[in-house]
């Protein structure tokens, strides 16, 4: 714990994933109280884009949303450590599979690859945004940058947080949680494309304001 927290405070860091099994959900802040944090919508539309990307590549559905409210509580969780102090989008991905039923913690090693290959397009979206929407090196005075930063303001100067929360009023509930489910959008930003196994998968370069288009070639 202490060496991460030492090479964070060194390091100018973007963005987070912790990974973790089991359920195959995409969580966000805050795990430790169900009140939203000042970026919710910011945050849950990311989270949507990036469930959509791993759906397209072999048709498993990630829901995603906050963890203390659409969940359950979870304290100290790393999450809530970096997007609070670095204010930095912060995310857990529980890889799959969906329950113990399936095989729980222990998945078979054939599995491996797959699951990998499904959670690349997202990771690199995350990768990809946050590099066009934070700039990168070593910094030490990077917390008091981070506060007055892209993020603390991102969501008014695009008009983020009306595009989300429409988006969200569109969406049902699932049966057993308030977790939600993506459906794919569109939008005319240029293509990127990467490999993935025997599909081509395009994974755009992002603005804050950027729907996710996913298809296979």
């Amino acid at each position: 714990t202490q060496i991460i927290r030492d090479l964070f405070a060194e390091r100018n860091f973007q963005a987070v994933i912790s990974y973790h099994s089991y359920s195959q959900v995409i969580l966000y802040p805050w795990g430790y109280t169900n009140q939203p944090t000042t970026e919710q919508q910011l945050l849950d539309q990311i989270a949507a884009d990036m469930s959509g990307l791993i759906q397209s590549v072999n048709g498993n559905i990630y829901e995603y949303g906050q963890a203390a409210a659409d969940l359950y509580l979870t304290n100290g969780g790393m999450i809530d450590w970096t997007f609070g102090t670095y204010n930095i989008p912060s995310y857990t991905l529980e890889l799959p599979p969906i329950d113990q039923a399936h095989g729980g913690f222990f998945n078979a090693e054939e599995d491996i690859q797959p699951i990998f290959n499904e959670n690349l397009p997202a990771m690199l979206y995350l990768i990809d945004w946050s590099v066009q929407n934070f700039s990168s090196g070593i910094n030490p005075s990077r917390r008091r940058e981070r506060r007055s930063g892209p993020i603390a303001n991102m969501k008014d100067k695009n008009q983020y947080g009306r595009e989300a929360r429409a988006r969200r009023e569109d969406k049902d509930t699932t049966q057993n949680s308030k977790l939600k489910t993506n459906e794919p959008k569109t939008s005319g930003v240029k293509n990127k494309t990467i490999d993935i196994g025997n599909k081509a998968i395009n994974v755009r370069k992002y603005s804050p304001m950027f729907i996710k288009e996913h298809k296979r070639k």
